[in-house]
């Protein structure tokens, strides 16, 4: 499969460039683990349905945002989105996982390649469903690392 062919239903797990994106992904992972990622948290007051109340930032050892972790809710459902970015400040995936009161819990992957969405998944992890966004609004997404 090369890495310019369409990404489908059937290919996108073994896809050459999610496999890049995975890849870059398990590199920041392990960096968290090893804390060679520093970790800075800010609180805010709620100010409403879904704006932050929480805001992490993860930078390496050059001070470089590598994920920005955004959290927020309202009072029947929370949300956790977390972005990526590779050492020269591009977005490279999306992770957000949420629940709601009524049980539903989600994970939502957006994978990204030059600025571009090149794949995308929700994936009802548990409970009935929510109303939470498919596709994931564009306006919601930090395509730039945000640096406080």
């Amino acid at each position: 499969m090369g890495y310019g062919q369409k990404i489908t239903e059937h290919n996108w797990y073994t896809h050459p460039q999610i496999l890049h994106i995975r890849q870059q992904y398990r590199e920041i992972q392990q960096h968290l683990a090893s804390g060679q990622i520093s970790k800075e948290i800010r609180t805010f007051e709620h100010g409403g349905p879904y704006q932050d109340t929480e805001k992490t930032w993860f930078r390496d050892h050059e001070g470089r945002i590598r994920v920005y972790k955004k959290f927020g809710g309202s009072e029947d459902s929370a949300l956790e989105r977390y972005f990526y970015y590779d050492d020269k400040g591009e977005l490279f995936f999306v992770f957000i996982n949420g629940g709601s009161v009524n049980g539903t819990s989600i994970e939502h992957r957006i994978y990204v390649k030059e600025g571009k969405r090149i794949w995308e998944m929700k994936q009802i992890i548990e409970g009935p469903g929510w109303g939470f966004p498919d596709p994931w609004p564009e306006a919601d997404i930090e395509w730039q690392p945000v640096t406080q």
